[in-house]
């Protein structure tokens, strides 16, 4: 396998295991019926992967300072994972349109209007799909890297605050019900905010780990 080939091959196996995470989780424990609910469960599933490849940007960075790497391999990997799971959200969000409906999003509506909990879970989710479309045009277009990116690492930071709002927006009523946890396993909105919050951290360590090397240089 090739090194441009093995992002691809990573992101595969992220959406394998998320979409099989979500069957197991969803149609398997809890029994909610595929037919009729198959885009429900896909949206579920692409946004776990999106949630998956940002974590995986973070750890590589990581990674990367550690062992002092650089070049031009470690750079289009980014760039993948960052365009792949920007075009996941995007993808998430207009099947999200397709099905925001009372009968597939109860939890959003109440008599058939929109709920607070429904209103802010969009406002944080639309806010994070523009900062990281944001990141993702700098990214693409942008030909001098140090001189056109400065303001990348506090975009970063941004969206992953405005994901960690939506994600805790949309499922803190089920993560504190111990109970649905013995029957049906972890909430994938639990599990994306655990991956979330660390690869926020680790992005903070990140930046933190290059002014210190900016400073001694200077």
């Amino acid at each position: 396998m090739t090194k441009n080939k093995e992002p691809i091959f990573i992101t595969l196996i992220y959406f394998t295991v998320s979409l099989l995470y979500v069957l197991f989780r969803y149609a398997l424990l809890k029994r909610i019926p595929i037919y009729g609910n198959a885009v429900v469960l896909l949206n579920k599933a692409l946004a776990f992967t999106a949630v998956f490849l940002l974590f995986r940007i973070a750890f590589d960075k990581v990674n990367q300072i550690k062992s002092k790497e650089s070049g031009t391999e470690k750079k289009y990997h980014f760039k993948f994972y960052g365009t792949t799971s920007t075009a996941l959200m995007f993808l998430h969000a207009f099947l999200s349109v397709i099905v925001f409906d009372e009968v597939h999003l109860p939890k959003f509506f109440t008599s058939g209007y929109l709920n607070e909990t429904g209103d802010m879970t969009l406002l944080w989710g639309i806010s994070a799909l523009s900062i990281f479309m944001a990141i993702a045009i700098i990214g693409v277009t942008a030909k001098n890297y140090n001189s056109k990116r400065r303001n990348v690492p506090f975009l970063i930071s941004l969206g992953y605050l405005f994901l960690l709002l939506h994600v805790f927006t949309l499922g803190e009523n089920s993560w504190f019900t111990v109970e649905n946890y013995v029957h049906y396993g972890l909430p994938v909105s639990l599990l994306s905010f655990v991956l979330i919050l660390t690869g926020a951290y680790l992005n903070i360590k990140v930046s933190r780990e290059k002014k210190k090397r900016i400073f001694k240089e200077n």
